[in-house]
């Protein structure tokens, strides 16, 4: 069954079901397939993974500053590549950021490149097959470098961020429906490099940290709404310590966004945890053992359910991967070789096994490094997304107990931290997504598929529910070994602080075992 994006038309449809998800209890260590090497124009930047020709693995492009050009290589679906396939930017332009998304609202997926040499973002519109276009331009500030995107303005559709390194700004880029923007720029530090997109106040609103370099801080700044922001924290990564990287992630496992930096001299990153409203405890400090650490991801790499940390370091020609113990702290790294001098990391499942593969963008070599993660097949399940504050003063959190395997057919979705004594609904869909719902965010998308009756949170504001993989709600919604679904919990909040009278947990993505 497919549900309608309307708040009102989804809200009413959910109440007649449920279902749930969770965190995962697997443990393993860090393993990835020799890496494998993909040839470049000179001086590549950054990578962005999304599905361009629509076959349902991840593709990757990837901005060639010297060359003009972005590289869109297409995926086999098993995490090998074909021959490059090049867009030109123009003469000059020197495109350096990418991120992929939406952005037209035509159902495929589009790119927006930084043009650092002209001072502006381009949209490259897809025309449904991976052929890509140039499309609408707009001016933003001097050297724009890291883009990133998500719906900032809460209208449904995907905008932009860009740090602009020259002029000590971050551009914030509206979508003005098909994938033109408007540009509004804010003071973010000196030489500022790099930028997320999160939630980190609760209030189901994408908010933006900034990597501000000589600054020597994270500067958080807070989305007001509509997609004005103002100054929220400015978080000092300690002493002569300049940040390179920064992510937002849930890393404790407590269901807020947390802040992690990467930072030089020493090589370390440094992580401030969220007290779940956008207040940060004090800087703490993890070794990388590197030289010349730059972009940094979070993700779940070890499959043990939480959020690890990998760092291209540049001046040893590899990523150090460093496990998260499950409450935000990380061990030793682990150092993988790649090409050289990497100077940006991705992470995304590239073979569909259900691990995040690593991708390194390495500018001296000319070249991608491809790193497959060997520990996906034995199934997964990994947070994302942030359940947005209610009345009880913190966000819902989704988990999930019981086995993976859809032949031992025992497991549970779980959630803790919702309204008391409330009625909730559990459901599930094949895609991501970020558009509002209630007082906070639907994260899942695509066709969405209940768990019925709708499930009653007790006292302590927890909720369980069984799944059964013999009887789907709908055939269409059959889970499978080796298939990936994304779950959610929806919930009742009169008293909740956006007025709306509903609100939502934060979602986990879970690959099934066989």
């Amino acid at each position: 069954m497919k549900l309608s994006h309307s708040n009102s038309t989804l809200r009413a449809a959910l109440l007649g079901s449920a279902f749930c998800l969770g965190t995962a209890s697997a443990s393993a260590q860090f393993s990835f397939q020799p890496s494998a090497t993909l040839a470049t124009p000179s001086n590549p930047d950054v990578t962005a993974a999304g599905d361009f020709d629509g076959d349902g693995d991840l593709d990757l492009a990837t901005s060639a500053d010297f060359a003009d050009r972005v590289v869109v290589r297409f995926n086999a679906g098993d995490g090998t590549f074909g021959a490059p396939v090049s867009v030109a930017t123009g003469g000059g332009t020197s495109p350096h950021g990418v991120t992929a998304g939406d952005f037209d609202g035509d159902g495929d997926v589009d790119l927006v490149v930084s043009l650092k040499g002209v001072g502006s973002v381009r949209t490259l519109v897809n025309g449904g097959t991976g052929t890509f276009a140039l499309g609408a331009s707009v001016g933003v500030g001097a050297e724009p470098r890291n883009v990133e995107s998500a719906d900032l303005d809460g209208d449904g559709d995907r905008d932009a961020a860009v740090v602009n390194r020259a002029s000590n700004t971050v551009s914030v880029l509206l979508n003005q429906g098909a994938g033109s923007f408007t540009a509004t720029s804010y003071p973010a530090g000196q030489d500022p490099r790099t930028l997320a997109l999160a939630d980190v106040t609760g209030d189901g609103r994408a908010d933006l940290a900034v990597a501000s370099h000589d600054t020597r801080q994270v500067i958080v700044l807070r989305n007001l709404g509509a997609g004005a922001f103002t100054g929220l924290v400015a978080l000092s990564v300690g002493g002569d310590v300049r940040p390179e990287g920064v992510t937002i992630a849930d890393l404790d496992g407590d269901g807020d966004g947390d802040v992690a930096a990467s930072t030089g001299a020493p090589e370390r990153v440094t992580v401030f945890l969220n007290a779940g409203t956008g207040s940060f405890g004090p800087a703490a400090h993890f070794a990388t053992n590197g030289a010349d650490g730059s972009f940094l991801v979070a993700a779940d790499l070890d499959l043990d359910g939480d959020r690890d940390l990998a760092v291209a370091d540049t001046g040893t020609n590899s990523v150090r991967v460093l496990a998260n113990d499950g409450a935000g702290a990380f061990g030793a790294p682990s150092v993988v070789g790649v090409g050289a001098g990497p100077g940006h990391v991705l992470a995304a499942d590239l073979d569909g096994n259900g691990g995040s593969d690593l991708v390194s963008t390495n500018d001296d070599g000319g070249s991608l490094s491809v790193l497959l993660n060997t520990n996906g097949g034995q199934g997964s399940a990994t947070a994302y997304c942030v359940g947005a504050r209610n009345s009880t003063g913190v966000g819902a959190s989704i988990g999930h107990a019981g086995s993976l395997s859809v032949g031992a057919n025992g497991f549970a979705l779980t959630v803790a931290n919702a309204v008391p004594n409330q009625f909730g609904v559990f459901f599930y869909g094949a895609q991501e997504t970020q558009v509002p719902l209630g007082d906070g965010l639907r994260c899942v998308g695509g066709s969405l598929f209940r768990l019925q009756p709708a499930t009653a949170i007790a006292a302590d504001g927890s909720a369980v529910r069984q799944l059964d993989f013999t009887s789907p709600p709908a055939p269409a919604g059959q889970i499978t070994a080796g298939s990936t679904w994304n779950f959610q919990f929806w919930y009742r909040d009169q008293a909740g602080p956006g007025g709306t009278g509903t609100n939502t947990s934060n979602a986990l993505k879970v690959v099934f075992a066989p």
